[in-house]
């Protein structure tokens, strides 16, 4: 851990100072937040008009392939939590398991990067992001990670999310089905 990782997340960890609506915030930014995104994609899949289904089925892939990528780093490569270290205040009991990446930031980020790409509104895209960036500032205030581990997750789920619709927009070019055509927000056309 640098000192500039440390010292950023001292100032983002809440203390028993803080007020308590921001540490319910949190609470429900790390417990509820990420079942109801869960509930959110799979409700999408399921009864949503075609455009939802394609949106969550993206998102569903993205999560899948960055659970996948953080299973992977955090084996190979197993930071302790701050709690482990002896820094800062755990607010939510948690196994001293791996904290780099952040799974709950990565696949946030992933869901909401994935429905990003779907979704026709500005509002509904900045809607997406701020919870997903709720999920990862709750991640360090509640003390269960550093920020490198949620900027980790964050990249990472983001990078999910562009490669599963580029794999995604592959075969169904190849096979002549599938996610057809091009998810209809305002972003750059890719090659």
């Amino acid at each position: 851990m640098n000192p500039i990782d440390q010292q950023l997340f001292l100032w983002l960890n809440l203390s028993d100072q803080a007020p308590a609506w921001l540490m319910q915030l949190a609470l429900f930014g790390s417990t509820v937040w990420p079942k109801v995104m869960l509930v959110g994609v799979l409700l999408a899949l399921v009864l949503g008009p075609p455009q939802w289904r394609r949106a969550s089925l993206h998102a569903l892939l993205a999560m899948l392939l960055v659970w996948l990528i953080v299973r992977g780093i955090s084996s190979v490569w197993p930071m302790p939590r701050p709690f482990v270290l002896g820094v800062g205040q755990q607010w939510l009991a948690k196994e001293p398991s791996p904290s780099f990446p952040s799974s709950h930031a990565a696949i946030a980020w992933a869901v909401g990067v994935a429905a990003c790409w779907w979704a026709p509104h500005p509002m509904a895209r900045t809607a997406l992001l701020l919870s997903a960036l709720l999920i990862a500032w709750s991640r360090v205030a509640l003390g269960l990670h550093f920020p490198s581990d949620t900027v980790a997750g964050i990249g990472l789920g983001a990078l999910s999310a562009w490669a599963t619709l580029h794999l995604t927009r592959l075969i169904a070019s190849r096979l002549g089905r599938g996610f057809r055509g091009d998810p209809p927000a305002a972003l750059p056309p890719t090659a």
